[in-house]
């Protein structure tokens, strides 16, 4: 009868250490594919962080929505260097012409990021800052308030995509 315990308790044991075991082996695979995907996180953010070290002294501004480029004479004033401005209203881009600027004139949901930091001559990651003013007239209490519904309501989704593609310092 002793032995019969014995072995059953050396078996238990023997259970109890193989499911510790895989225990460690499933928590290590587990550790293993989270560190993974932190690599990929962490190899993004390096490259981000280095490309940013490299033009940590560039001061160049892309402008998206830029009006009559109130924000951008601002920013001018305050040491920064707006490289181009975009619009679709052409009273605007007259304006910023007119005023010596270089301009991007189109629908915003049609120029490609890609197409604005070559005209730019600007790299991802090289521009200090992507500025802009999204219309506000779909949100605006003194407007219908129609939010998305309104055709201009979805275009702060395009300035999110330059600033993705881009990844200007600031915003």
């Amino acid at each position: 009868m002793k032995n019969y315990n014995m072995e059953k308790e050396h078996s238990t044991e023997k259970e109890h250490s193989m499911e510790k075991e895989h225990s460690m082996e499933k928590e290590h695979s587990m550790e293993k594919e989270h560190s993974t995907e932190k690599e990929h996180s962490t190899e993004k953010e390096y490259f981000l962080e280095k490309v940013h070290e490299k033009f940590k002294d560039n001061r160049d501004v892309i402008s998206l929505f830029s009006g009559a480029m109130g924000l951008d004479i601002g920013l001018e004033k305050a040491g920064l260097n707006i490289v181009i401005g975009q619009d679709f209203e052409p009273t605007c881009v007259e304006t910023m012409k007119a005023n010596g600027h270089k301009v991007l004139e189109g629908d915003i949901r049609e120029i490609k990021p890609e197409t604005l930091l070559e005209f730019t001559g600007l790299c991802v990651g090289e521009p200090f800052m992507i500025c802009g003013g999204p219309p506000c007239q779909p949100f605006s209490t003194a407007g219908k308030r129609l939010g998305i519904n309104d055709p201009r309501g979805s275009l702060f989704m395009d300035f999110i995509r330059m600033i993705d593609y881009i990844r200007p310092r600031f915003l």
